[in-house]
């Protein structure tokens, strides 16, 4: 496949799997993030890569500012699911309210930092 430049919206197809392409602009404008479908146990959902909201910073020890790990407990889940039984609970699949919910307070969280460093987002 060649490179090709996403929009808003767009479908972009690797085997049976569809993409969607979200803009979410934050530390550059031409930030992406990506929405596919998934299956836990033949049961459908819908899974989303967060491709950043952060805001413009200047450049620091980025190991130390990873936020992915403790912001959705990503590591801490992915041990639970490599150690669950069989018929427990996914601990990714965590519905739309609460999907819903980590937005609008990533959102608020980034214009928060945003103010303080005398910025005015429009998120």
């Amino acid at each position: 496949m060649r490179d090709q430049i996403l929009i808003d919206k767009q479908e972009l197809t690797f085997g049976n799997v569809t993409f969607m392409s979200i803009l979410t602009p934050g530390h550059s404008p031409g930030n992406l993030s990506l929405v596919f479908p998934v299956f836990e146990q033949g049961v459908p959902h819908i899974a989303g890569l967060n491709g950043g909201t952060g805001i413009p910073a200047p450049k620091v020890d980025r190991e130390k500012k990873i936020v992915h790990q403790i912001a959705d407990h990503a590591l801490f889940q992915a041990d639970l699911l490599s150690h669950r039984q069989p018929d427990a609970a996914n601990p990714f699949v965590i519905g739309i309210d609460d999907v819903q919910n980590y937005m609008k307070f990533n959102a608020l969280c980034t214009n928060v930092i945003a103010a303080r460093q005398g910025m005015d987002l429009d998120v």
